[in-house]
């Protein structure tokens, strides 16, 4: 296998890795709870070392001969756990409470995530053994990818979400397979080359018709959903209120809650405004210690402080 070609394959494989951790704390943070973002960290370091402790005691297995053939496989191993852990994780309802099913359920959820790491791991480790002698070059690219696929994961976040981003590294690891499948040639190869049209594809069905996106939240199934989009730091979505026309909720990572409400002033006016509404939400205080006064806002949310704001005659907001 040439230089040229593990470079590349170690590459695609380390920026793939830093896409998926990263955007996985960006999926638990909304699906459970933020503190579980520290997870996907946790998943990566134990999956990684896993990995290289299993190299080491299997060390015998793996020839040079047999390399290009083993990294291929390891590639498309490490694309296709990364679609199994995100089809897992998607699928369960994780609350609060302390139980048997949710602890089970998050079980479930960590040994299908830190399976993608255990690959990745592997392919590192491999390329870093077989070339222990140009490890300078290879450590190199090692932190080339890490750094590309760091730098490149708020855009795609922004762009596609987390869940797309977690397709994203899939097909990174796919091309990587093709790489280093097209050195060990036959049915290795034309394995790569249909496993990379598969998860294009599904990559593609994902961005106009979503098959893979967010059910449940905190525990519970999303409903009245008008509009949901994610961005590198939160997840958004906007839903109606049963029976109320003129008000919906917005929620950040499915937790923070804020409202807005459709021209307030017009509809309730300023003193229903200041004893009906105000007095169910604590935000209204400040408006009260200080009225007639400039009021800073930081994070508006669906602009309900705004509003209050407005209603106590604030000269500047």
């Amino acid at each position: 296998m040439s230089r040229l070609t593990t470079y590349f394959t170690l590459f695609l494989i380390t920026a793939a890795t830093l896409i998926l951790e990263l955007s996985m704390t960006r999926l638990f943070s909304v699906v459970m709870y933020y503190h579980f973002a520290f997870l996907a960290i946790s998943l990566a370091l134990f999956g990684l070392g896993a990995s290289g402790q299993y190299l080491f005691l299997k060390k015998k297995m793996y020839t040079a001969a047999e390399t290009p053939r083993v990294l291929s496989m390891a590639a498309l191993l490490f694309a296709g756990s990364i679609v199994a852990a995100l089809i897992v994780s998607l699928s369960q309802a994780i609350s609060i409470e302390y139980s048997t099913a949710n602890i089970l359920k998050l079980a479930l959820i960590y040994v299908f995530s830190l399976i993608p790491f255990f690959f990745s791991g592997l392919i590192v480790s491999l390329i870093l053994f077989q070339g222990a002698r140009d490890i300078s070059r290879l450590y190199f690219w090692d932190l080339a990818g890490a750094a590309t696929g760091a730098l490149l994961t708020v855009p795609i976040l922004n762009a596609v979400g987390a869940i797309n981003a977690q397709l994203v590294a899939a097909l990174l690891s796919c091309v990587a397979a093709i790489v280093v499948g097209s050195v060990a040639k036959g049915r290795q190869a034309n394995v790569s080359y249909v496993a990379t049209v598969v998860v294009a594809g599904l990559f593609a069905i994902n961005i106009f018709s979503p098959i893979l996106e967010v059910r449940y939240t905190k525990g519970l199934e999303k409903q009245n959903v008008e509009f949901q989009k994610w961005n590198s730091f939160s997840f958004i979505t906007v839903q109606g209120i049963a029976g109320e026309q003129t008000a919906k909720v917005m929620d950040i990572d499915a937790d923070a809650r804020t409202y807005i409400i459709q021209d307030p002033f017009a509809l309730y006016g300023a003193d229903a405004i200041k004893s009906e509404i105000a007095k169910t939400m604590i935000s209204h205080v400040p408006n009260i210690l200080l009225q007639n006064g400039e009021v800073l806002i930081i994070g508006p949310g669906g602009g309900i402080d705004v509003v209050f704001a407005l209603a106590w005659g604030a000269k500047a907001v």
